[in-house]
């Protein structure tokens, strides 16, 4: 079966086009100096990483990278499954450098936040901190050019070998092994060596891939199950839906049993030598905008609904489609696009009044809605039918508030934030948590309205507010790794192009022509981003960037 050795393109990269995995830069001793920078700063978020006892004394020579496993939708209604590693440091980096960018000063953390957290020593990392601060993550440009792939493979390929994605997975984790510890040379007889800091994908792809015992899969309906890969949540013991307290009981027993009973392929890599599970990175991607934000949304705007803020007349999809003008107007106001066209009970999974309502909605447009909930909650308090509801309102109006707020801040940063920052997107973040927790609570016993479930995504996320709480608690750490560069949303958009090639390619050599296409559009784009810099690769600017070839 035709795939792609990880070695191979590394070789191939930094012989011919070093700067695509070092972000962007072109200058050698700038590269060796970023990526000395940036060992220095994620020493300081997983200080227990193999690479600082093996490479100690030639982290400048260690390229750091992610790698990424989903399915997306192929051939007759078949599913195709892509592995692909990708560039941590983004391509921006280095157009941070030409334009000077300056590092954020605008995060201004609550006092209460920051009276949680000890001093910080005004030396650590001083001497790399204009390099860490312009570190950029992979988020910007076109997902070909710092994503690379190693395994197409069709729904039926591996349906009928069941044992396929098994043996590509370990074959993989060999390689990434070998590049870790005898690494690779380059054209000029340099030799690299790569490092892989987090394994991303969805909850179900991590269930298959590790082999997991304790995952969502297995939240008990009944009985009380375990149901996280990190700790032992869910049991009678150690109850999941515990968020909101300072120290839940299950926070002790995080990371004190494998999550697997026969040891998955993934464990060749090296990552941490006594947790191994902790590769699996908490996405924000799919914990929030496709998690626990649906979840929000949909039952703040049902709520609504079932109290009589979109009119007392008429059914249930008669509201909503009122609703929905409503949100429309909002889109026409502020310059929005959703790709929503209408409100009905199927999107909202809402059947029957005793069921939680989601909303089926993708990423961009569950954004979209929070950002809407946040208006109609001052409309709703300045006409406000009974003074019953201003508590909910307003609890709405917070959690939504703070939804929006953690979004743009990890948006907004590098690949790390500086201190202040990180406590602000702590504090955003715990906001979101409690205040979700507290509409459950409120839902629960006062409005006697089925909504806010207490889902596994919302304990995961509780888990990335732990992280970065002790991450944070170090007097030492100055610098916070950015949750977003763990996301998903252009590993996404990657899957879905490669999936769209292969409901296009023969069959019979699917692997082989996917692979190839990828590559032949990853070589045009390099080159137009060669010529033009990284603006010209970004999804908006491609027409732009077209006309201009045509006109030379």
């Amino acid at each position: 079966m035709p795939y792609l050795n990880p070695i191979d393109i590394m070789k191939f990269l930094m012989s011919h086009h070093p700067s695509l995995v070092v972000g962007g830069i072109k200058d050698p001793t700038l590269r060796s100096q970023h990526l000395q920078a940036f060992w220095e700063a994620y020493k300081e978020n997983h200080p227990h990483h193999p690479v600082f006892r093996e490479h100690e004394h030639g982290l400048c020579r260690v390229i750091p990278m992610c790698y990424h496993g989903d399915e997306g939708r192929g051939k007759r209604r078949g599913n195709t499954t892509v592995l692909s590693m990708e560039s941590v440091l983004g391509i921006y980096t280095g157009w941070n450098l030409q334009i000077g960018k300056h590092s954020c000063t605008s995060c201004c953390p609550p006092p209460s936040a920051l009276n949680k957290f000890p001093a910080r020593s005004a030396t650590t990392c001083g001497r790399w901190d204009s390099h860490i601060e312009a570190l950029q993550t992979n988020m910007k440009g076109h997902s070909y050019l710092q994503h690379y792939p190693l395994y197409v493979l069709p729904g039926a390929m591996y349906k009928e070998h069941r044992s396929l994605l098994d043996a590509c997975l370990s074959t993989m984790s060999l390689q990434f092994r070998q590049a870790f510890f005898d690494g690779f040379e380059d054209n000029q007889g340099h030799v690299w060596f790569l490092a892989i800091v987090g394994f991303k994908g969805d909850l179900k792809f991590f269930a298959r891939a590790g082999y997991l015992q304790r995952s969502f899969e297995h939240v008990g309906r009944v009985r009380n199950l375990e149901m996280c890969h990190e700790c032992l949540g869910g049991s009678s013991e150690y109850p999941f839906e515990e968020v909101t307290s300072d120290t839940p009981k299950w926070i002790q027993t995080i990371y004190s049993q494998r999550p697997w009973v026969n040891e998955p392929p993934l464990l060749k890599i090296p990552y941490h030598p006594n947790e191994p599970e902790r590769q699996m990175k908490k996405d924000c991607f799919h914990l929030c905008k496709v998690g626990i934000y649906r979840d929000f949304v949909a039952c703040s705007i049902l709520w609504l609904l079932s109290v009589g803020y979109f009119g007392h007349d008429g059914d249930v999809d008669t509201k909503l489609g009122r609703a929905y003008k409503v949100f429309y107007l909002f889109c026409s106001t502020t310059g929005r696009t959703p790709g929503l066209r209408s409100f009905n009970k199927n999107f909202f999974n809402f059947p029957k009044l005793s069921s939680f309502g989601w909303a089926n909605t993708k990423g961009s447009d569950t954004m979209h809605l929070v950002a809407w909930i946040k208006v109609l909650c001052v409309s709703c308090k300045n006409d406000l039918l009974s003074q019953e509801h201003l508590e909910a309102i307003n609890l709405i109006s917070f959690t939504a508030d703070a939804a929006s707020t953690f979004f743009r801040r990890v948006n907004s940063h590098g690949l790390f934030l500086t201190f202040h920052c990180g406590v602000a997107l702590w504090a955003d973040l715990r906001s979101f948590i409690r205040g979700y927790a507290a509409l459950a609570h409120l839902s629960f016993t006062k409005l006697k309205f089925p909504g806010f479930s207490m889902k596994p995504k919302l304990h995961l996320l509780r888990h990335l507010e732990h992280d970065i709480f002790t991450i944070l608690s170090n007097p030492n750490c100055r610098f916070l790794w950015n949750p977003i560069a763990h996301g998903c949303e252009m590993n996404e958009d990657f899957i879905g192009r490669a999936c769209r090639l292969s409901r296009k390619c023969s069959t019979q050599l699917l692997c082989q022509r996917v692979l190839q296409s990828i590559l032949l559009k990853a070589d045009f784009l390099n080159r137009r981003w060669q010529q033009f810099g990284p603006r010209s690769c970004g999804r908006s600017s491609k027409s732009k960037a077209a006309q201009r070839i045509r006109g030379k």
